[in-house]
């Protein structure tokens, strides 16, 4: 954990480099040293059928989902809020500048019980 889904209108596509910005994504997930980065996911999906505000062709949106296990304190859920909000909004400035866009991101605990998990990545099992 965590599972980072960005969810986003098309078009955005022209103006943003989506593989760029899960990696800076992801590099912000394991700079908090909270997360293990065989843990870490980070996935964009293209909204076909959205509809922004008053429904302006230029209007975009890009939301950001941070799915973790729960547990953790309310300071790091802040922490780690706050470090992929920073992060996404100092890689999208130029776009946030030049459009109307609305950027969110909402972190939600997944309740450990009801979330089980395999993940041999990084284990000597793996090949």
């Amino acid at each position: 954990m965590p599972h980072i889904r960005i969810e986003y209108s098309p078009n955005l596509e022209c103006d943003i480099d989506f593989d760029r910005l899960c990696e800076v994504l992801r590099d912000a997930a394991a700079d908090t040293g909270i997360f293990r980065l065989e843990g870490i996911r980070v996935r964009a999906f293209k909204c076909d059928h959205y509809l922004v505000a008053d429904g302006a062709d230029g209007n975009s949106f890009l939301d950001i989902s941070v799915r973790i296990r729960g547990g953790r304190s309310i300071d790091v859920r802040q922490s780690v809020t706050t470090t992929l909000f920073e992060a996404a909004e100092l890689f999208l400035e130029p776009v946030l500048k030049s459009r109307a866009t609305a950027l969110s991101l909402e972190l939600l605990e997944i309740d450990p019980e009801f979330s089980p998990k395999i993940n041999s990545i990084g284990s000597p099992n793996s090949a």
